[in-house]
């Protein structure tokens, strides 16, 4: 079901028992100052179903004012008051006003900080402490500070922790960033703190991000440092300053400028003084017709399409962040699962080294500068009368107050012009060779078969689940039930081998935990076929599968998790294919699960 059909399921629901409260009581009327009035009368009587509160208290946040958002408010921070899911709601209700309608609740909200105690669950605390940053509620400001300098906390908490201290702004705050940019903490936290440092003083930031970025290696990647900047104005100017005076080692800026150019960006001068760093050529040559017609001909005599996969897939270029291959990568740019056969080699020739020149309508960019000094640039997905939503190259959509809108234009495409800096021209040549073929008959076909193609990987196994294959409940206990467990995205070739040598090599790993996802409309049985099940053992929603080739498990309408553990010490074979079938006499409709 759509958003807005979910919501005009809702509001045909409440209709009904607004009208019942109407009869009863005569309130629905009576407070013309409130859009919701009907609304709360139905959460102040308690009539309301349990299973039904969280979806009234949703409805009244979307447009109540502050006075409804002071009830929602009190609910939440007291004892006898929302609790569980529907606590959650309201917070998640509470910031999205304060985001999108700039509404907050009315009276005093220093109570916020009895949900920042230790005692409170992770998403409680996490949405609290973007709420004190959102509504500046400075008597939470040391707690804030602690969460921010403590690095035992959860991660993702201390990173909300300093977003909410950057909101809050004052002397306390930038006095806390800047002792995360000290040499006593990990890298990773420097970056945070160099990156939270630009809204406060974005001069300031990019010295100190020179000063960190000279000492920085490559086991951590500057890609918050380089975000930070080019969301201030004029912000990859200042940094393109500060480098120049104290430049980055070459890996690091290779890393930083990898990072540009894969955010759709191109700024003229922090390109360069990366480029210069990392030792690459700082210009794309205009080739003339002649020589895109000699590169061409190359192409089609010289280039290697399995080289050019292995490019295409590389961490240089990021093609699958923006791209998909056989419903398999992002989605910002076009699928290119059928690129090869309908597009000539002089048009992708032409796409890659100079993408501007001829855009698709429906990836036309926007650039838009905030009230604040904020850039932000991407694809437009949604408008509306009092938000803009954009999706960037990394897939994120931002969403901006109409009324924060300061200036905006027509942007230039999201594949900046540069990308091929990293590559020789033999790569090229190959990495175009593999784009032609893309749709053909043969190995670069079109997949017409449910195999898994989106798959993750565990960047850290345990060393429980490394050492030996774990029970169920061991499993369960480290990947079923465990919070943040470190999936990341890893994709399989286009003929849907997962090259389990590149990742080994990727997470240093060499027994890996790999998960692919199936969604079932129609319950049944459903067949999973491996190509060997050398070194590998299986399990389908935490529920052990042995270490067959092909098993059988019966699925219930939803999303199942199917992982592996492959031992690639013990596998002849470098790749891992996996493909679903449905078994005779099964009703089961499925499909792999897709995208990112």
């Amino acid at each position: 079901m759509s958003e807005k059909s979910r919501i005009g399921s809702k509001l045909r629901w409440l209709s009904g028992l607004c009208l019942v409260v109407v009869l009863s009581s005569s309130v629905c009327a009576d407070e013309p100052q409130s859009a919701v009035a009907p609304l709360m009368k139905l959460l102040q009587s308690g009539r309301l179903p349990d299973s039904r509160v969280g979806s009234v208290v949703e409805l009244v946040g979307r447009r109540g004012n502050e006075h409804d958002l002071k009830y929602l408010f009190d609910q939440s921070v007291s004892k006898d008051g929302y609790a569980g899911e529907t606590r959650v709601t309201a917070l998640k209700t509470l910031l999205d006003a304060a985001q999108n309608r700039k509404v907050k609740p009315a009276g005093d909200l220093a109570a916020l900080k009895t949900l920042l105690t230790e005692d409170q669950d992770n998403a409680t605390r996490g949405l609290a402490v973007q709420l004190a940053g959102q509504w500046k509620v400075t008597a939470v400001a040391p707690t804030l500070k602690a969460l921010a300098l403590d690095t035992d906390e959860n991660a993702e908490l201390q990173s909300a922790a300093i977003d909410g201290l950057t909101q809050l702004g004052g002397e306390a705050a930038q006095s806390a960033i800047l002792e995360l940019t000290s040499e006593k903490y990990p890298q990773s936290l420097r970056y945070q703190g160099v990156a939270a440092l630009t809204k406060l003083d974005a001069e300031a930031a990019a010295k100190r991000a020179a000063e960190v970025l000279a000492n920085a290696n490559t086991k951590t990647d500057p890609a918050p440092v380089v975000d930070a900047f080019l969301v201030r104005q004029n912000g990859t100017d200042l940094l393109a300053a500060a480098l120049q005076e104290t430049p980055p080692p070459a890996d690091v800026a290779k890393m930083a400028l990898r990072h540009l150019f894969g955010s759709g960006r191109n700024d003229k001068a922090l390109s360069d003084v990366l480029s210069e760093a990392a030792g690459v050529s700082q210009e794309t040559p205009q080739l003339t017709k002649a020589e895109i017609a000699k590169l061409a001909a190359d192409v089609v005599a010289k280039g290697d399409p399995a080289r050019g996969e292995a490019i295409f897939r590389s961490a240089d270029l990021s093609c699958m962040k923006c791209h998909a291959v056989s419903k398999a990568g992002g989605n910002v740019g076009p699928d290119l699962s059928a690129v090869g056969q309908s597009s000539p080699v002089d048009y992708l020739i032409n796409s890659i080294l100079y993408p501007s020149q001829a855009i698709k309508e429906a990836y036309l960019t926007r650039v838009v500068l905030t009230a604040s000094g904020e850039v932000h640039q991407g694809v437009v997905v949604d408008q509306a009368a009092d938000r803009l939503v954009l999706k960037d190259a990394n897939g994120k959509e931002i969403t901006i107050p109409t009324a924060d809108i300061d200036f905006e234009k027509e942007g230039k495409s999201l594949m900046p012009q540069g990308l091929t800096k990293f590559l020789t021209q033999d790569e090229l040549i190959d990495l175009v060779r593999f784009l032609s073929e893309l749709g053909k008959p043969g190995r670069y076909a079109v997949r017409s078969t449910p195999r898994m193609q989106r798959w993750r990987v565990l960047a850290k196994v345990p060393a429980l689940l490394a050492q030996k294959v774990p029970d169920e409940e061991e499993f369960g206990d480290a990947l079923v039930h465990a919070e943040n467990v470190p999936w990341q995205p890893s994709y399989a070739r286009v003929d849907g081998t997962l090259p389990l040598d590149q990742l080994a090599e990727d997470t240093q790993q060499t027994v890996l935990y790999v998960r692919g996802d199936v969604e079932v409309t129609a319950s049944g049985r459903i067949g999973f076929q491996l190509d060997s099940a050398e070194g590998v053992s299986a399990w389908v929603d935490g529920q052990a599968m042995g270490s067959d080739e092909e098993f059988v498990a019966e699925l219930d309408r939803g999303t199942h998790a199917v992982v592996f553990r492959v031992d690639t010490e013990k596998r002849s074979s470098n790749d891992l294919k996996l493909e679903l079938f449905q078994p005779n006499g099964s009703s089961a409709q499925f499909a792999v699960v897709d995208g990112k």
